[in-house]
């Protein structure tokens, strides 16, 4: 059903990861690229060197090839497979993970193409969202939809914490979540008005950072890498 997702569900720039990227990535996979776009992006404002991406929608993917260096059409994780280990400095992984039947396994094949000091950005939506669970709890509603968290191509369900605990079981480090709200600035206010103590409820949307420690002789030698608090990228 993946494939057949409405026009413009492949041509979104994903502007939101840019407080969460490295100053400059050699090499960029983004599992689940789309016409390419977000990725054209991250090289068009100095972000990122080769582009490549993986993308299941065969049409899609078409768009891609003009854009990027190098496009993977079909299943992600039998081209996940055939990329050679080490060889991605970023990985992306926007809105994809909950498509996918076996999760795990495809994050643990994405920190095995990651350079030490590499890092992996995803988006997951977030399954304690007070949209999901106030009609579970008070209605007995478990309704799929055309799009967002209950969207009804989405195999797999994750929290923040899940999320993050699926990606430190794989080896990998945290480096920096943000939240996205459905109603902006009213969510914002009430997540910070409470304390954070509600997030959990009002955050549609987890994006995390994680990177692929280094070796202790390369740590001793590497600058600091950790994402820019200000970045030259339009948003």
């Amino acid at each position: 059903m993946y494939q057949i997702k409405q026009d413009g569900y492949f041509g979104f720039v994903r502007k939101e990861i840019a407080p969460l990227l490295p100053k400059y990535s050699p090499n960029v996979l983004e599992v689940g690229c789309g016409e390419g776009k977000t990725l054209q992006w991250l090289k068009d404002c100095g972000r990122a060197g080769k582009i490549s991406g993986i993308e299941l929608n065969l049409d899609a993917a078409e768009i891609a090839f003009k854009h990027l260096d190098k496009v993977y059409g079909g299943d992600a994780n039998l081209h996940l497979k055939h990329i050679p280990l080490e060889t991605q400095d970023m990985v992306l992984c926007l809105d994809v993970i909950e498509h996918m039947q076996d999760p795990w396994e495809t994050v643990q094949r994405i920190y095995d193409l990651l350079r030490p000091g590499g890092s992996l950005i995803l988006s997951v939506p977030n399954v304690r969202h007070y949209s999901v669970l106030l009609p579970l709890l008070f209605k007995d509603k478990w309704n799929y939809t055309e799009a967002g968290i209950m969207d009804k191509t989405h195999l797999r369900f994750f929290s923040g914490k899940s999320a993050m605990e699926m990606l430190k079981k794989s080896g990998f480090t945290p480096k920096g979540i943000r939240s996205t709200y459905v109603w902006g600035n009213r969510d914002k206010w009430i997540d910070i008005a409470t304390l954070g103590l509600l997030k959990g409820f009002l955050s549609f949307q987890y994006l995390i950072c994680v990177e692929k420690p280094l070796l202790q002789k390369q740590q001793d030698a590497m600058p600091d890498s950790s994402p820019q608090k200000a970045i030259a990228c339009p948003i």
